[in-house]
């Protein structure tokens, strides 16, 4: 008797590889994603746009990704990699790196997403003629996170083929990068069982996911600079869209342009989103949105 209890597990489990108990004693495994988040910006040249990019996968994935980017590093000769540290390594040796950097990140990253967001789109979003309203939009840095948080929490599960638990890490070091935390505490309380589940601070160095992401925004910001970058239009919001995607490209990856009407309609919700903003900033209103109000009044 004691025997057969101890075997009942393993055949509940075979029973249950079958179909033949019921739903509810089923358990649904949901897989963690861990999504690495970092900024890209020259600050020296005001025409170059603010990138920030994010590479996901799997917990697994990652464990194996920090043996293969811990392996890289020794042989470059450099404690970490990232693209400033680039520049004192010699041609060849820097090629070499990039190429088997490039490789490790197909290999284990699940799927990537990158925003970009120009100097004169933001500066107009940011216009407030004399207003304190600029105390309430958000920063460049900002703009960016709440569009990669928004791509997360609608296309992972697509993309994944199922539900998933996502935790997000963003390096600090950035200006404004202290946002993420607000408007994390901002969706949690919108989405209290949404799917990314924290969004969280860490070191240059700490992981090597960050410095992956930051390889790979500063090879997009060279792209982005010579405006060739070759993207197709793809509704994320369609599941059909992304399962395709999936099956179609290794890794497959995403641009998020901040373009300028979306920034504004952004802008626009914040002021109509009480009375007392619309009274102080009603005059801000895009004319579309102006004219709406007027209609409605």
């Amino acid at each position: 008797m004691n025997r057969a209890a101890r075997a009942l597990p393993t055949c509940d489990l075979i029973l249950g590889l079958y179909g033949r108990l019921p739903k509810e004693t089923v358990v649904v495994i949901v897989p963690d994603i861990r999504a690495y988040v970092d900024e890209t910006a020259t600050h020296g040249n005001p025409d170059d746009p603010i990138i920030l990019s994010c590479v996901a996968s799997t917990l697994l994935k990652w464990q194996l990704f920090d043996r293969k980017w811990k392996a890289l590093t020794k042989r470059a000769g450099v404690k970490h990699i990232h693209a400033h540290d680039f520049s004192d390594i010699d041609l060849q040796r820097r090629m070499d790196a990039a190429l088997s950097v490039d490789r490790a990140i197909h290999d284990y990253v699940t799927f990537g997403v990158h925003t970009v967001l120009w100097p004169k789109d933001f500066a107009a979003y940011r216009e407030a003629k004399g207003s304190n309203l600029h105390t309430l939009l958000d920063s460049d840095y900002g703009l960016s996170f709440r569009f990669i948080l928004s791509f997360m929490h609608t296309a992972t599960a697509a993309l994944l083929g199922g539900q998933s638990q996502i935790y997000v890490l963003y390096e600090i070091g950035h200006k404004n990068c202290g946002s993420a935390a607000v408007i994390f505490s901002q969706y949690a309380e919108y989405f209290p069982d949404g799917p990314v589940r924290s969004v969280a601070p860490v070191r240059k160095g700490d992981f090597c996911g960050t410095e992956a992401a930051d390889i790979r925004g500063s090879l997009i910001l060279d792209v982005e600079r010579s405006r060739t970058a070759d993207v197709s239009d793809v509704d994320v919001t369609v599941a059909e869209n992304l399962a395709q995607l999936r099956t179609q490209y290794r890794v497959p990856w995403f641009r998020l342009e901040l373009k300028l009407e979306m920034l504004m309609a952004l802008k626009d919700h914040l002021i109509l989103s009480r009375p007392r903003f619309t009274r102080l900033y009603g005059h801000l209103l895009s004319p579309l949105a102006a004219s709406v109000k007027d209609s409605i009044a």
